[in-house]
């Protein structure tokens, strides 16, 4: 029995499969290690994942595809998991990664991640052979939800934009300029923030 994961910035989707079979999908917060903390990533195993869990699920083989999880940061999610499932073989690697293996299975190809954040890789049919960093929604992530929120915030606020999409944004999102400040320099988890935004650029896009 497997249950894998592919872990995002936003969500974590998990696919408990049994002999080729879909056991049951859940849904929990996304688990990204760079930006939760090790007690916040535990509480959403916990209160989200374990208690979701089938009865039969009881020492399945796990592997965790996930967002931030850098070599450093694999061994930490490692041992989060293992505290839950002592009697798993636990396997935790980049959310790049499992989208490659998942897109391409063994032959080499492109693969690219578009969610809060974004990423891409040539893929060699067994490991990740050349990668650009995305490095973050600061420094990179062009394209994403966090790319695209942040980009559409600033021209709404510093009134780049017509005075109609302004006065839209702001009369759906109920958002002022101190509130935008506080979510994303005092809050935790602004990249998630701004791509929370993004959905407005599609409804308003002409």
């Amino acid at each position: 029995m497997y249950l894998i994961a592919d872990g995002g910035a936003t969500k974590t989707d998990w696919a408990l499969v049994d002999n080729g079979k879909l056991i049951s999908r859940i849904y929990t917060l996304g688990m990204n290690p760079f930006q939760a903390s090790e007690e916040i990533i535990e509480n959403i195993v916990r209160d989200q994942l374990v208690t979701q869990l089938p009865a039969q699920a009881i020492s399945p083989s796990i592997f965790f595809y996930g967002a931030g999880c850098t070599p450093e940061k694999c061994i930490v999610m490692k041992g989060i998991l293992s505290k839950f499932f002592p009697e798993s073989h636990i396997f935790v690697s980049s959310d790049l990664l499992g989208s490659a293996r998942g897109l391409c299975g063994h032959q080499p190809g492109i693969a690219c991640i578009l969610g809060t954040g974004s990423n891409s890789c040539y893929y060699d049919g067994e490991n990740i052979a050349e990668n650009t960093p995305s490095l973050g929604y600061v420094l990179g992530d062009e394209g994403s939800g966090a790319y695209i929120g942040k980009r559409l915030v600033g021209n709404v606020l510093k009134r780049q934009f017509s005075d109609t999409v302004c006065r839209l944004f702001l009369e759906e999102t109920k958002l002022t300029t101190s509130t935008v400040v506080q979510k994303v320099y005092r809050e935790p988890l602004p990249n998630r923030f701004l791509a929370s935004l993004s959905p407005f650029c599609a409804r308003h896009r002409d």
